[in-house]
């Protein structure tokens, strides 16, 4: 089976575990478990990458909801700062996304074949996972 190394799951395959399997079951049986585990990996590399400015937002957004909490007795408003730390990941990931230089023109169509999760349920239920081949279009 080819894939596409432009495609979301090669690129969120990078992103979450730094390599990627060349077999297609371990390269489900991973894209679904780094699916289900993003928010960890996410402050995982949040910490990694930056994490003076990672502190400061969170030690500011749950500090404010432990006083909040503290003081005013407002389990939801603890709940509500706690929650600014991911929207804060979101907006950082955002700016740096679409700040970047590089705008990259879009890929021509190229014809369709079965897709990953078909081919990957054909695969189990045959028992036999194809190699993968990478290509960058």
């Amino acid at each position: 089976m080819k894939i596409d190394t432009g495609s979301w799951h090669y690129r969120f395959h990078i992103w979450a575990w730094g390599y990627v399997p060349r077999s297609l079951c371990p390269y489900v049986d991973r894209l679904v478990l780094g699916l289900l585990l993003s928010p960890l990996i996410a402050v995982y590399h949040a910490l990694s990458w930056d994490a003076q400015r990672v502190f400061v937002i969170a030690s500011i957004s749950v500090g404010a909801g432990l006083v909040n909490y503290l003081f005013l007795q407002k389990w939801y408003i603890a709940v509500l700062a706690a929650a600014i730390v991911p929207l804060w990941f979101l907006f950082f990931w955002l700016v740096d996304r679409y700040t970047s230089d590089s705008h990259e023109e879009p890929r021509p169509r190229r014809p369709k074949e079965p897709g990953l999760l078909k081919s990957w349920i054909h695969a189990k239920h045959r028992k036999i996972c194809p190699l993968l081949e990478f290509e960058t279009a």
